[in-house]
């Protein structure tokens, strides 16, 4: 891990993010703090030198937390071991942020209209903010949510 800072900011620049940094760094305290004893822990494949404008940064980041919060609490009942994955991928134009756990799946009922908590209604919020399409797939293997994220111009390796 880098001990550059992740967020950076010159009179010559907008105000950047070190994405990866950020998420690698955000992913560890989460998983530290929510994880008890150490059943759940963390995959990363977050590469590093991935600069956003706070625009995209700030709102991708709060999703992040959201959901891997969401999976943590969720996806391991009763105290069972697992694993959430975190990567970071660019390409054509798009930064793709998966977040996956294999934990036990969504119910049926999620992402109907009534059964939307707060947090849901607060990730597809911010994901509409930064016109990120986000597809979810869920089964007996566990969860991914996958955001991609048309970056014309916002990215800079």
């Amino acid at each position: 891990r880098s001990s550059q800072p992740c967020f950076t900011s010159s009179p010559s620049q907008h105000a950047t993010l070190d994405f990866g940094q950020f998420l690698s760094e955000l992913a560890e305290q989460t998983v530290s703090h929510m994880a008890l004893g150490g059943m759940v822990k963390a995959e990363l494949d977050l590469p590093e030198g991935i600069l956003l404008s706070l625009d995209k940064g700030v709102p991708l980041s709060l999703i992040t937390n959201e959901i891997m919060t969401n999976s943590i609490k969720y996806a391991f009942p009763e105290g069972g071991a697992g694993t959430v994955k975190l990567s970071l991928r660019f390409t054509n134009g798009k930064l793709r942020v998966i977040i996956a756990d294999d934990g036990v799946g969504l119910s049926k009922e999620f992402g109907s209209a009534d059964t939307q908590g707060l947090g849901t209604r607060i990730i597809k919020a911010l994901a509409q903010q930064v016109r990120a399409e986000l597809t979810v797939e869920t089964g007996a293997t566990g969860t991914s949510f996958i955001l991609d994220v048309p970056m014309e111009g916002q990215v800079s390796r």
